[in-house]
């Protein structure tokens, strides 16, 4: 990928009537200043860069992307069987983590499908399914 940009403008479209935070990120807000959000003629601008250090919500939203990076980091490195061995193999706080991360992202999925944007392949998609039932 060029760049991550997408990440951004697709939430900025999918909910126009929300306001976005994003963590600082110069290289992507010089993409966006090149962007103008419309909606029946009226620009909007519901959407602000913060720098995480002012913002916990910026940071525990840093914290998890960086887990979810690592664990799609995981799916994509390795087979379907090495995902399954590996899950028989954790240990009880590790698959309670696992069960969480399941939770949170059923529960993401059936309050709104748009929230879970990703971009990964079929067979990602596949590992994914053993890794997060």
């Amino acid at each position: 990928m060029n760049d991550y940009s997408i990440f951004y403008t697709n939430p900025l479209c999918m909910f126009k009537n929300s306001i976005h935070y994003f963590d600082q990120e110069d290289q992507i807000e010089l993409i966006l200043k090149d962007y103008k959000f419309m909606d029946r003629g009226r620009e909007l601008d519901h959407y602000k860069f913060i720098n995480s250090k002012s913002s916990g919500l910026i940071q525990l939203s840093d914290i998890m992307m960086g887990f979810l990076g690592k664990l799609y980091t995981f799916i994509r490195r390795n087979s379907i069987e090495d995902i399954s061995s590996t899950i028989a193999n954790v240990g009880e706080i590790e698959r309670e983590n696992l069960k969480l991360i399941t939770k949170l992202t059923w529960k993401s999925e059936k309050k709104c499908r748009a929230l879970l944007f990703k971009s990964i392949s079929i067979d990602e998609q596949l590992k994914e399914q053993v890794l997060l039932p």
